[in-house]
């Protein structure tokens, strides 16, 4: 690793050395920042399996055998528990990695851990490497990562093992991104690299959709960053300009049709509406989302996994005007800083690309688009831009290794607190009853923590204090699929026959196609009496899901009455 850290960085180290003395070495700078990152993780280590990672990984049978491998191809990423459902997350690359740590590792949840903190390190390696090539100074470099490292935002991505789509994505882009720059750099091996680069842009697609956004981070360097200088006023200068940008870009656009044939083909569809709200409502919505991000990129705190930011259907001062305007402000300093500066262009760019397609919140169960993972990727381009300003930062002239003492002032209380807000507030991933209590306290107003943290009470046998916050949530969302089926179970396991058999039937109603929910209806009816009709359940069931557990023998019990 010293090799390629010295190699990134080596022209412009030589000049600082000789003007200033001695510097830290790229190497140096980079472990430094690599253990202050890996001591706001440490404690995940301890950490157990939480909300999705059961139905992914623990309860998932095409996580534990490769004879499923297939299948991560041509199905969405829950076909293993719900292969009757149209899903929208297309996931091979990231089925193949939950396989693999299955087959390494068990279900050992601290080794998971462990590997999805390595994969952040990685990445965080790779974001030196770039911010290195672009402030063309490895101390602005090391700053950049070490605001990626430790920044609490990553905490959902990073602490949680499903998370880890994000950083398995960041690695590829991030890999596929700096082999490109090396074709640029190495014409007798730009073949190779330019080989090596669109196999792990393909890696990253299948991995993740937003890599999707990778074409035009390079139209946009290339853009800004011409091979050649030349006087760029001129109109054909200009053109020439268009047109490297455009064959630099090229070549990524090649693989994009097999990636969409093969998504297409597994999901049915490029996508499907799961909130089909009105255009107006996504307008009406897009300033309040997009300053949730701009907050928590600048000041994150409070953060959890869920929260209370709901679609936006009558605008208001707080709900619309007031993010609006604080949007436009933000959009108006960055414009103004990258006209001034490319490196500040370029880093824009890489934040805000990879956030646009998460406008269309129709993709997104209802109160369920606000997530901080979805910033992991963007804050590559924060990252960039806040060590850029905060090596602007020289008051005094005292200096240490040729920084001004200000500067390493403010650069430490930053780390200190990002450190500190990272490992502090990961802590609601220890187990599933402390994240839904956790997210229930942040949204108060979701359904879905509400309903998830009275499945985990319910479990426990606590109906006293699971069954008030379904209430709560069919109050709210009378038409939440889960909090129907999961009260209808509670109340079949209470013995509650009556209540099971209408809140099982009334999930049937809102949607038909789960296949549980036939089974539990027909095993009320059958203790209530009604065998035929149970025994239409159990079939409905068979025919949603031919190999369901126990759905056979629930039928055969009643055939044989």
């Amino acid at each position: 690793m010293s090799d390629t850290l010295n190699l990134a960085t080596q022209s412009v180290d030589a000049r600082a050395s000789a003007e200033r003395g001695w510097t830290p070495s790229p190497a140096l700078l980079c472990g430094i920042v690599l253990a202050l990152t890996f001591a706001a993780y440490a404690e995940t280590l301890t950490f157990q399996f939480v909300h999705d990672d059961h139905g992914q990984i623990v309860d998932n049978p095409a996580v534990h055998s490769w004879a499923f491998v297939r299948q991560y191809f041509t199905a969405p990423v829950w076909a293993g528990v719900s292969p009757e459902d149209l899903g929208n997350y297309y996931r091979p690359v990231f089925l193949l990695w939950l396989r693999l740590n299955d087959a390494v590792l068990g279900m050992r949840p601290w080794a998971w851990h462990l590997t999805t903190v390595l994969v952040h390190l990685a990445v965080t390696i790779l974001v030196f490497l770039l911010a290195s090539r672009v402030l063309r100074d490895s101390f602005s470099a090391a700053l950049a990562a070490l605001i990626f490292g430790v920044h609490p935002v990553h905490i959902e991505g990073v602490t949680w093992i499903s998370g880890v789509t994000e950083p398995l994505l960041g690695l590829f882009l991030l890999s596929s991104f700096l082999c490109y720059l090396k074709q640029r750099d190495e014409h007798s091996k730009a073949a190779a690299w330019m080989a090596l680069s669109l196999i792990l842009y393909v890696i990253a697609m299948f991995e993740k959709e937003t890599a999707l956004a990778l074409p035009l981070i390079i139209f946009a360097h290339a853009w800004l960053f011409p091979a050649r200088r030349e006087d760029q006023s001129t109109l054909a200068a200009h053109l020439r300009r268009m047109r490297h940008a455009l064959v630099s870009a090229s070549p990524y656009l090649v693989p994009v049709p097999f990636y969409l044939w093969a998504r297409i083909h597994a999901l049915k569809g490029f996508s499907h509406l799961l909130n089909p709200v009105p255009l107006s409502t996504l307008v009406c919505t897009w300033p309040s989302l997009l300053w949730f991000w701009v907050r928590h990129l600048v000041w994150p705190v409070g953060l959890s996994t869920f929260y209370d930011l709901a679609t936006v259907t009558q605008p208001t001062l707080s709900n619309f005007a007031l993010p609006a305007i604080g949007v436009v402000i933000v959009a108006a300093v960055l414009a103004w800083a990258a006209l001034r500066d490319s490196r500040i262009a370029f880093a824009s760019v890489w934040l805000l690309l990879p956030l646009l397609p998460l406008l269309d919140l129709r993709v997104f169960l209802r109160d369920d688009f606000a997530h901080d993972r979805y910033l992991y990727l963007p804050s590559v381009g924060f990252a960039i831009i806040v060590a850029a300003a905060l090596r602007q930062l020289r008051v005094g002239r005292t200096q240490i290794a040729g920084i001004p003492v200000a500067q390493l002032a403010a650069i430490a209380v930053l780390a200190v607190a990002m450190v500190f807000g990272t490992a502090y507030q990961s802590y609601y991933f220890r187990d599933n009853l402390v994240f839904y209590e956790h997210n229930l306290l942040s949204a108060p107003n979701n359904c879905i923590p509400k309903t998830n943290l009275a499945s985990v009470l319910g479990e426990a046998g606590k109906y006293e204090a699971a069954i008030p916050l379904y209430d709560q949530a069919l109050e709210r969302y009378p038409g939440f699929w889960f909090a129907n089926y999961n009260l209808g179970y509670t109340y079949y396991r209470m013995g509650e026959l009556d209540l099971a058999k209408r809140y099982l039937a009334r999930a049937i109603e809102i949607n038909p196609n789960k296949p549980d929910e036939h089974l539990y209806l027909g095993l009320t009816l059958l203790k209530m009496g009604s065998v035929d009709e149970s025994g239409t359940c159990f079939r409905r069931a068979i025919q949603i899901r031919p190999n369901g557990v126990g759905y056979h023998f629930a039928l055969g019990t009643v055939l044989r009455l």
